[in-house]
């Protein structure tokens, strides 16, 4: 059914409506977590996954973003700046990690895997401050 310029416009002021109504008003549909996943499919950023189920939902979300496809097709501009940004800050943390392992020799390719793998901004903070601690590429390894 193809639908006319008038009635694509109708259906966008009605969704409009809908999801106005159902964020701001919790009396009008849905509980908290209806209202949460709403705002989220609005926004689909970290910031915005904010309980359990649009967590689990955002890492779904996040690794279909990755797709060159995806981006294109369903991201806005934001969003694409967005998580290139993310993506260059785990970039430089994982590179910041060998450049610092490279002093003690030549680092195991299933180590480098393994950092170029890892995507917990977190847990490549806490090795890039166990490299630059570390007394050896053992020692490094070992203490992960």
């Amino acid at each position: 059914m193809a639908y006319t310029q008038k009635k694509l416009e109708e259906l966008d002021i009605i969704d409009n409506f809908l999801m106005d109504q159902l964020t701001a008003d919790e009396n009008f549909g849905g509980n908290e977590q209806i209202r949460t996943l709403l705002r989220y499919i609005q926004d689909s950023r970290e910031e915005n996954a904010t309980d359990e189920a649009t967590k689990e939902l955002h890492s779904y979300v996040k690794q279909a973003k990755v797709s060159p496809e995806v981006k294109q097709a369903y991201m806005r501009f934001e969003e694409i700046i967005y998580y290139e940004r993310e993506e260059a800050a785990l970039d430089t943390q994982r590179r910041n990690i060998l450049d610092f392992l490279d002093d003690y020799g030549k680092i195991p390719e299933n180590l480098r895997m393994r950092l170029q793998k890892t995507d917990d901004p977190e847990l490549l903070k806490r090795w890039l401050r166990l490299a630059a601690k570390a007394d050896s590429l053992e020692d490094f390894i070992k203490r992960m």
